[in-house]
């Protein structure tokens, strides 16, 4: 009875997150529905039909109240005729992103400041600073800003700019600004994370050069800046643009396969599932825990947890447990965060059918061996089995966990890009088996690639051959 009362909650939750997204709801219907279902739900609670309907409609008008108020503070200025606002204020930088001719930093205000009579820019305030790149600048770093704050507007009706940066919290930018360092020292949490980070990013430096650097740079620490518009185009066409995203699918597949590495070294299943989330978290926080991993992280735990651990069928509801969580705490993510959509699809994906998928490549594999090699090893023991048994152990999990991503991604993708490619699965399954190895190869270099001289070479000629064979991939399709 709780998992069919939270799920109701749950959807309904949902439900009027996403309708309100795209419609406007009257009041009225609003109000009607919050006194009606109260009474509705107290009156016939022990009619199960009508409790799980009320409680869908409860939970429901809390979704729309809940993506107003978040709505309210980004999409409805009524001060808008007072900006820009010219301002001299002190920030501290939060993240910091290098792309081909500026740095973007996003920041907020190290105390509450009055713009206006009307207009007071909060500590939580997020504030999107574009600059130049000849400055360096470190995150946990204070720093003056001098120019015209202004509230974002939609260029184009078919990019929401606006809610591209809600999503994140950023309701102000400035657009190169005069910047004055101050003398207070990087601290917190965050300027640890990044110090590290940076260290990971000389490290691949030191061992590579573009492309490769470039792409273990995106897949390791997650950032796309040295990725030129032809190395973009090339994983676009060959499907491949996923593994340089901390995406969903992503996460899962790499927690999957970790699992299946350490029980093949001989690990209890539930020791490497623990081992797996360990390295996962870690790695998160290396890479600078960006919003878009740690939430991708906490569907792919959630759910991959559920499903090694609890009951049948809890893997999905833990899933979307966790989502309504996520979309309660950020509304703005159900309809204008392209990653969380693509994260849960592939997870979900994954979870409902990839048992399926994988009988259906067993079968087919196991036939196909069944054809090319005939006659027994032993009486009982046909050489089809044991050649099957030999070559596919793992692949065909891999197989099946691709497959089943891509089924749930696939419509989505086309939708929000127009395009999708053909050869998709063929790249995804030449490249996926060897992507956790890539991944471990590219953090062993970025830890190692420091060191210069021999210990240089040594950690990033793994590195190397994989970025070589991805590109490959990516290059013959």
């Amino acid at each position: 009875m709780l998992a069919s009362v939270l799920v109701s909650s749950s959807l309904g939750f949902l439900g009027g997150v996403f309708i309100a997204s795209i419609f406007s709801i009257p009041p009225i219907i609003i109000y009607f529905f919050f006194i009606i279902t109260p009474f509705l739900l107290t009156v016939f609670w022990k009619d199960e039909k009508v409790r799980y309907i009320s409680l869908f409609a409860i939970f429901f008008i809390l979704g729309i109240f809940r993506l107003n108020t978040i709505s309210a503070i980004f999409f409805e200025n009524e001060n808008a005729e007072h900006f820009p606002i010219h301002a001299s204020i002190e920030v501290e930088i939060l993240e910091i992103e290098n792309r081909d001719a500026i740095q973007i930093l996003v920041v907020r205000p190290a105390l509450n400041i009055n713009l206006h009579k009307d207009i007071k820019l909060k500590d939580q305030d997020r504030i999107r600073v574009v600059t130049d790149k000849f400055t360096t600048y470190s995150v946990g770093e204070f720093i003056i800003l001098q120019g015209d704050i202004e509230r974002p507007k939609n260029f184009t009706e078919d990019f929401n700019w606006i809610g591209y940066l809600a999503k994140e919290g950023i309701g102000y930018i400035m657009n190169k600004p005069f910047i004055e360092k101050t003398n207070k020292h990087p601290i917190g949490s965050r300027a640890i994370i990044f110090k590290y980070k940076k260290m990971l990013e000389e490290g691949i430096n030191q061992s590579l050069l573009p492309p490769d650097s470039s792409l273990y740079k995106a897949m390791v620490i997650g950032d796309k800046a040295d990725l030129t518009n032809k190395d973009r185009e090339t994983l676009q066409r060959a499907g491949l643009s996923h593994i340089v995203a901390i995406s969903g699918m992503h996460i899962a597949i790499l927690v999957l396969v970790l699992i299946s590495f350490f029980v093949s070294m001989g690990l209890w299943r539930h020791h490497a599932l623990y081992a797996a989330l360990s390295i996962l978290i870690l790695y998160i926080l290396l890479i600078g825990a960006p919003a878009s991993a740690s939430r991708a992280g906490i569907m792919a735990t959630i759910a991959i947890l559920a499903e090694r651990m609890g009951r049948p069928n809890s893997s999905w509801r833990a899933l979307l447990f966790a989502a309504t969580i996520m979309v309660a705490l950020n509304p703005l993510l159900l309809r204008h965060d392209i990653g969380f959509q693509l994260s849960y699809l592939a997870v979900l994906g994954i979870l409902m059918f990839s048992d399926k998928v994988h009988n259906l490549v067993n079968m087919i594999f196991s036939k196909s061996f069944s054809v090319f090699f005939s006659g027994h090893i032993t009486k009982d023991r046909p050489i089809a089995i044991s050649s099957y048994s030999m070559l596919t152990s793992g692949i065909t999990g891999i197989i099946s966990i691709t497959i089943a991503a891509q089924i749930f991604t696939l419509p989505l993708v086309i939708y929000h890009f127009g395009y999708a490619s053909p050869w998709s699965v063929v790249s995804n399954l030449m490249v996926l088996p060897v992507l956790s190895y890539t991944l471990g190869a590219g953090v062993f270099m970025a830890v190692l690639g420091r060191g210069g001289g021999i210990i240089t070479t040594i950690a990033s000629m793994p590195a190397w051959i994989f970025s070589k064979y991805i590109w490959f991939v990516a290059s013959l399709f």
